[in-house]
């Protein structure tokens, strides 16, 4: 597929890694993206008709990725931002129809914006012949259509959110926060009570067995003893993850040996789950068993030691439900490997007959690479609505960035992707993109729940300034929104 982008600008260089070809399941193809200066070439081989994907810095709205409709290849350049533009206003239509079907009224916001959208985009395709016109009325499309797209989701949350609370047949979502290092006391602690469900006590096998002959247990036995004397539910995990954070050194020994690790996992398990059976209300089995061959092992033998994880814990505490999860739910790391996508995976899992209680997708929104690139509301809608199929409940681990700045104590090799209006990223970006995050996960009745992945800045974290507290020990305002929705669901309760 050939793109004519006028003006030129509007394409940023150093964005381009992030562009990507994607089929009908809107999962990513291996490809090549090229730009000379006047046309972007995405190819794919074999070549295949399919949607082109390009994160760019939206006039008065932001930094998020942008879609084309379906295109078919061709030697007639298209025109970019006139693709884009009919790509977003045909995904807001067709949300629209399917939730107006359903009984949801849009605001008039909404009808005001989609209607704007359609009539730049008409003259966008009137314009043809003067490049640059058109150019500039499909942007102002795309702006139109996601102004929309998020009064929709307001509307579809404001009534839908209340629906989903009141239903007596369904499991009311937890709101959870991972403790990481940080064992709960004094005014912290209330904090923390009144404002999360759940805790997600540390069980990582990096931290409980530093060494080969050695446990540690202290802070999970404080962590897991302040859950319980408060009333606090508490997910145990993840007990494997495969990132340098989660695996312990000693383990290295052992890489690309399948055997041995299935051998050394299986001990670990067996003393987590015998210890702490009756103390936890969720196990998180395994986390980023996908995308990635730490280990020197493939994905197929990551999803072998899952498998054995879920069904020991399965077998040592059948009463405990017992999920694992999947890192970039959107297989953003297919653009550079030939894999399976991710939400095959889980189905591979489950027509196994894994004894899976749930599914868990990790949201590290805003991060590249390593993350989720930014995307609009529709988007995150669509990709519940496709994982939901699984049958199973899904539980959403969230990270979001509150700075760009450069960040000592992350691990990742990543950066925040994010950008507002101003071409800038704060805390108050955090907590506003996180409010209306939350409120479309939590109206989605297969989301039993939301955990935040990162507590604080001050201590070694995968991702930069991620955390809901900083390095001063000072909640963010994004701690503040969770305790307002918090409030809202006891007071629709």
């Amino acid at each position: 597929m050939r793109f004519k982008v006028v003006p030129p600008d509007f394409l940023q260089p150093e964005l381009l890694p992030c562009a990507h070809l994607t089929g009908p399941d809107r999962y990513l193809w291996k490809s090549r993206i090229e730009w000379d200066g006047q046309f972007l070439v995405a190819q794919r081989v074999p070549a295949e008709s399919g949607f082109f994907h390009l994160l760019a810095d939206v006039p008065g709205w932001g930094r998020t990725l942008l879609s084309t409709a379906w295109l078919m290849e061709r030697e007639k350049p298209y025109h970019l931002q006139v693709e884009l533009a009919r790509g977003h206003l045909h995904q807001l239509r067709t949300q629209h129809r399917e939730w107006t079907a359903l009984g949801l009224r849009p605001c008039d916001e909404t009808e005001r914006y989609s209607n704007d959208a359609f009539t730049a985009l008409r003259r966008a395709i009137a314009s043809a012949g003067d490049d640059e016109t058109a150019g500039r009325l499909a942007l102002e499309s795309v702006v139109a259509s996601l102004h929309a797209g998020v009064h929709l989701v307001q509307s579809y949350v404001r009534q839908g959110l209340p629906v989903r609370l009141r239903q007596q047949d369904t499991t009311l979502p937890w709101l959870a926060m991972a403790l990481g290092r940080t064992v709960p006391e004094g005014k912290f602690a209330e904090s923390l009570k009144d404002v999360f469900h759940a805790v997600q006590a540390t069980l990582c096998w990096r931290d409980v067995q530093p060494a080969e002959d050695q446990y540690q247990w202290q802070c999970p036995d404080a962590q897991l003893h302040w859950a319980r004397a408060q009333g606090v539910k508490t997910l145990g995990g993840p007990l494997i993850a495969f990132h340098d954070l989660a695996v312990p050194d000693w383990l290295s020994l052992y890489h690309g040996d399948l055997n041995n690790l299935r051998q050394l996992l299986s001990e670990f398990v067996t003393q987590v789950v015998s210890r702490y059976r009756g103390q936890v209300d969720l196990w998180h089995c395994a986390a980023g068993i996908n995308g990635n061959t730490h280990m020197d092992l493939s994905e197929e033998e990551h999803l072998v030691l899952a498998a054995r994880a879920v069904e020991l814990a399965h077998r040592l505490d059948p009463e405990t439900p017992a999920i694992v999860s999947f890192d970039q739910p959107w297989g953003e790391y297919m653009a550079q490997q030939e894999v399976e996508p991710p939400l095959y995976l889980a189905d591979m899992m489950v027509r196994a007959g894994v004894p899976l209680s749930g599914v868990g997708l990790e949201l590290n929104w805003g991060f590249h690479p390593g993350g989720t690139l930014p995307r609009d509301l529709l988007a995150l809608n669509q990709l519940i609505d496709r994982w939901s199929l699984l049958g199973l409940p899904l539980y959403v681990f969230l990270t979001l960035p509150s700075s760009t700045s450069k960040d000592s104590l992350a691990t990742e090799n990543t950066k925040a992707m994010l950008r507002n209006a101003q071409g800038t990223w704060d805390e108050e970006d955090q907590a506003g993109l996180l409010q209306q995050i939350l409120g479309l996960l939590l109206t989605k009745p297969v989301v039993h729940g939301v955990c935040w992945n990162q507590l604080q800045d001050n201590q070694p974290h995968r991702f930069p300034f991620g955390g809901l507290v900083d390095r001063q020990g000072h909640p963010k305002p994004a701690w503040l929104r969770f305790k307002q929705l918090r409030r809202k669901m006891q007071k629709i309760l």
